[in-house]
């Protein structure tokens, strides 16, 4: 009997209790949720990339320079709006009284420009 007793105390204080293994599963369930949250935004951007690409092949017909437009621009940024940062100068833009954020964007596309569509023997603006 009370090496029975020994041993049911032993399991006892040696599995987790309760509270454990609920709160062990909570995280899990929050991890579970976290993944899918990150699935669906994965989802997302391709959705717009794939958008953007297809956009510019119809514009220029080019897979190359597309592909790489479609991966080097800023999610945030459609073919439309590329063609409209690339084809102003940043006065026109007003480049100096835009925001710290959308500076970034603009460099960000001309940027993507320069690796996708200059040649080193094109100037570029």
């Amino acid at each position: 009997m009370l090496k029975g007793l020994l041993v049911a105390m032993a399991i006892v204080t040696a599995s987790p209790t309760l509270a454990q293994k609920l709160d062990e599963q909570e995280r899990l369930n929050q991890f579970d949720k976290a993944i899918g949250a990150l699935n669906e935004l994965e989802a997302l951007t391709n959705k717009m990339t794939n958008a953007k690409k297809v956009q510019c092949i119809t514009a220029i017909a080019s897979q190359n320079v597309c592909s790489c437009l479609s991966s080097n621009l800023p999610v945030a940024i459609d073919f439309v709006q590329y063609v409209a940062v690339v084809t102003r100068t940043k006065e026109e833009l007003a480049y100096d009284k835009q925001s710290t954020e959308d500076k970034k964007l603009i460099d960000n596309v001309r940027a993507a420009r320069d690796k996708c569509v200059c040649t080193k023997s094109e100037p570029r603006r």
